[in-house]
Parts: structure tokens; sequence; C-alpha cells
């Protein structure tokens, strides 16, 4: 069923896929469409068990390999394209506990053009919006690249037993992954496979608070402009099979809360090969990196 949706980029196609999403209901199902650039001018909420995928995108950030430049941000498939100084895109409580999906897509913000292109130095316009927000359980996102958005690319604050895969997330004002389960919500059991977080203001993949333990495999940190991983107030934390490469300051930050966490990545020069430690126990570093205690910053 059509419901209404343009795509060119300009106007609003809110409302139509809010629509679609109520029609939808509790029942559930997929809701997908051309592979355009939709303009979203507020916050799209999923609160049904509904799937996003838009399965003829093309996926250029999909071609990203270690050691190499990433490609540029895609100006094919679909986007969803927002300006809105607030999540994007939100899996907000109380919603649904049966999985829901988000495939074969770019989410793009307000520093970049709506192609995604073009992305510039964000603003105060758009301090506050994030790309993803999680929080909600048993989340599956595969395939999708984040863009040019004001503050966190992917914000977790609840989320248990979720996929996360196959994700491109590059220059965010923040960070491209903020873990952060604040106010009673719960993060653990997710698994995380080939991240790749490219060129964010801050840092890459930050778990500033977690009550739960996650893996995360073929996590890939690049340019980011303060710490590649930041593991501030967490246990258990598992990091396999890390790439870090071009770091401006410091590749690890373990906080004085985070304890018995392993990182194991290899980083492409020895001059990244530096990590802060505030005082955490057993937190574990493997791999080509030095060792070196920079103190508290």
């Amino acid at each position: 069923m059509d419901f209404g949706a343009v795509g060119d980029g300009h106007a609003d196609d809110l409302p139509y896929f809010q629509a679609a999403h109520d029609f939808l209901g509790v029942g559930g199902g997929i809701l997908t469409g051309p592979a355009r650039t939709y303009y979203l001018s507020s916050t799209f909420s999923i609160t049904n068990p509904v799937t996003i995928d838009f399965f003829n995108a093309y996926n250029t950030y999909l071609r990203a390999v270690p050691g190499h430049q990433p490609p540029p941000p895609p100006s094919q498939g679909a986007i969803l394209y927002s300006d809105f100084n607030g999540p994007i895109l939100s899996y907000a409580a109380p919603t649904t506990t049966r999985f829901v999906g988000l495939k074969n897509l770019s989410i793009v913000g307000g520093c970049a053009s709506p192609t995604g292109q073009a992305i510039q130095a964000c603003t105060a316009a758009v301090a506050s919006q994030d790309g993803i927000v999680v929080n909600n359980m048993g989340v599956r996102i595969s395939n999708v690249g984040i863009f040019g958005v004001g503050r966190y690319g992917l914000h977790i604050i609840q989320s248990v037993a979720s996929i996360y895969e196959n994700m491109y997330i590059q220059q965010c004002g923040y960070a491209g992954v903020l873990v952060s389960g604040t106010n009673g919500g719960h993060c653990g059991a997710n698994t995380w496979r080939n991240i790749i977080v490219q060129s964010n203001g801050n840092s890459g993949f930050n778990v500033d608070s977690a009550d739960g333990a996650d893996t995360v495999v073929g996590l890939v940190c690049g340019q980011n402009a303060m710490y590649e991983i930041v593991v501030r107030n967490a246990v258990g934390w598992e990091f396999v099979g890390t790439h870090t490469e071009g770091s401006a300051s410091r590749v690890v930050y373990f906080g004085s809360e985070s304890n018995n966490n392993r990182i194991d990545f290899t980083a492409m020069s020895t001059s990244e090969n530096q990590y802060t430690n505030c005082g955490g126990s057993g937190n574990v570093l493997l791999g080509n990196q030095n060792g070196v205690n920079n103190g508290c910053s």
C-alpha cells in the first residue's frame, strides 16, 4: 500500500512514514519503498514491531576495508534525512518486546547535505541530534550507515539481546556509538559485528555506562578526534579483532569504574598505541600496543 511519501529530500515524508507504521499496528510487518531520499521534519518513533527494510538500497559504505580510506557517504540507495535537533529514528520505551529490524538504508543528519556527500562542521542548531536512539529490547540493525548527525550516531539507552552489524558511522558531532544505560535502562547480551566508526567529533565507540556485558567483533575505528574506544563505567565488555588507524589522541580510555574489560586490537602505527587507565582494575589490552599509561585527562 502506498501512503504517499514523495522521497525528494525536501517535502516532509514523516506523516507518511508514521501512517504506514500505524497501519501495520501491533501485528507488525515490513515498511519499505523505493530507494529515494526521504526528509523527516521530526523524530520517527517506532512503537510497533515494524521492520524498516529498503531491500533495493545500494550501500556504498559496506565497501570499506581496514587499512584503506573508506568510501564517501552514499549518493544512492534509501536515505532518511533530517535537520531536526533531536533523534531522527527512535525505538522508544515503552515499546514492543518483539524483535524489530532496520536494514539497508542510510541516515543523514543536519551536518550534511541530503545526499550525505557534503559534510561540514556541526553547529548548535543540531547539537542534540542523534541518528538512532534505542531504548528497547530485541532490535536488529543491519547494513545501515549514519552520517553527519549533530551528536551521537547510534545512542543506546536500553538494549538487551539485540544485534548490530554491518554499520558505518561517520562524522557525527560527538560519538559514533554511545552506550549510556542511564535512568534504569539495561544494556547487555547484545552482539556487535563489523562496525566502522570514522572521523567523529570526540570518540568512536563509547561505553559510558552499562550494567551488562557485550561482545564487539570486528570494530574498525579511525581518525576520531579524542579516543577510538572509551570504556568508562562497564564490566566484562570484550572487543575482539579491533582495528584502529589515524587516532588523533589515544586509542583506548578506561574510566575509573571500568573493570575486567578486554580489548584485542591492531593499530596501524606505534604513535597510536597509547591508552589511559584512570583506576579501573582487571582491564586487559592485547595486540600491538605499548601499554603506556597517560594518566587521567
